[in-house]
């Protein structure tokens, strides 16, 4: 019999994701290990050709092709799924921006649980996303953790870099 799991579904948005693909964020480098030793992390393909459509844009000097090779080794499970109008995406979420009605879009079909931005429109409190289940956290949120009390505890730089 298969034991109980405390195992998470993880979705990156883009830019987390480039940050560390083409911008060699350091920095968030733990959030994607903690994501894939602790959780499950997970894309859609349309996260995946969201961060390939960077590619020649200001500040990346990667081209198409070694976006996708990065990403799939930062996120190697990239799940497929259907590709719906942004029509009906507007109606189904709310959002300022459509790239991250796409960004919602996948984390509802892949029934996240939690959902990993730095984008400051996930966090509007006037205009909150709508539509999806998954907990939006930034990064740090992610990696220190946050208890029940609703605190964020920090702990150490060692006790967070990979070992």
């Amino acid at each position: 019999m298969d034991e109980p799991t405390d195992r998470r579904t993880v979705v990156v948005d883009t830019g987390v994701i480039m940050a560390v693909v083409a911008y060699r964020s350091k920095s968030l480098v733990p959030v994607f290990d903690k994501a894939r030793r602790e959780d499950d992390l997970v894309i859609s393909n349309i996260i995946l050709m969201q961060c390939a459509r960077q590619a020649g844009k200001k500040k990346c000097s990667l081209d198409r092709d070694e976006i996708i090779a990065r990403v799939r080794e930062l996120c190697p499970n990239v799940v497929e799924i259907a590709i719906v109008p942004l029509e009906e995406l507007r109606k189904r979420y709310r959002m300022r921006d459509d790239s991250d009605l796409e960004v919602l879009y996948s984390a509802d079909v892949l029934d996240a649980d939690i959902l990993i931005t730095s984008d400051g429109d996930f966090f509007d409190e006037k205009r909150p996303p709508r539509g999806i289940r998954a907990r939006i956290m930034r990064p740090l949120e992610y990696l220190m953790g946050r208890r029940r009390d609703g605190y964020i505890y920090i702990r150490a730089a060692w006790d967070i870099r990979p070992r």
